[in-house]
């Protein structure tokens, strides 16, 4: 785990800026693989979310190359995905569905005169007691939600039984570096 600092080569960051253009007025994804909190290849996905405007759905088969980069020695350390029209801040979908707690969101915002990449890390820690003053959250029947200072309440049904968790949104450093001969950074399609 990178806690405050993940490293991109400027050829990946142009990258996701430019399939987040391709990809409008959609939501783009895509993983980021490396080592040692440097990314060295970027695996563009496919949005399979119903609404795919403002929300996003990786698909099966690039999830599944993960597999394959660990027999490389590398692993998954980013996800990333676009925001066509909002800031470059994890929505509220974003923050109750992040799966992968090791690894960073990365968000480019098209919402601006120019693009804008972010990185956070979103932490989601139990709460002991239901949070009050959520509120039902549009198209998802079973999920409520309040913004908090640092992220998002959080209650959602399941079964007979509801969890109550909290969303912690901290930002995590993405550091733009130059790709050399020697750690050329590559392209997966």
């Amino acid at each position: 785990m990178y806690a405050g600092l993940l490293r991109v080569p400027a050829g990946i960051m142009a990258e996701i800026v430019a399939h987040a253009q391709a990809a409008s007025p959609h939501e783009a994804c895509g993983l980021l693989r490396g080592r040692d909190g440097v990314v060295t290849a970027l695996a563009r996905g496919v949005n399979e979310a119903a609404q795919p405007a403002t929300r996003y759905q990786l698909d099966a088969a690039t999830l599944l190359q993960q597999l394959d980069w660990d027999a490389r020695g590398e692993a998954l350390l980013a996800l990333y995905h676009s925001h066509p029209t909002s800031p470059a801040w994890p929505s509220l979908l974003d923050a109750a569905w992040a799966y992968y707690p090791d690894a960073v969101t990365v968000i480019c915002s098209l919402g601006g005169l120019m693009p804008v990449v972010r990185g956070y890390r979103l932490a989601r820690h139990p709460l002991t007691a239901r949070p009050s003053g959520v509120q039902p959250v549009a198209g998802e029947s079973a999920l409520w939600a309040m913004p908090l200072a640092d992220g998002y309440a959080f209650v959602q049904r399941r079964a007979n039984a509801e969890d109550w968790f909290r969303v912690e949104v901290l930002e995590v450093q993405l550091e733009t570096i130059e790709a050399t001969w020697q750690t050329h950074a590559s392209v997966l399609e």
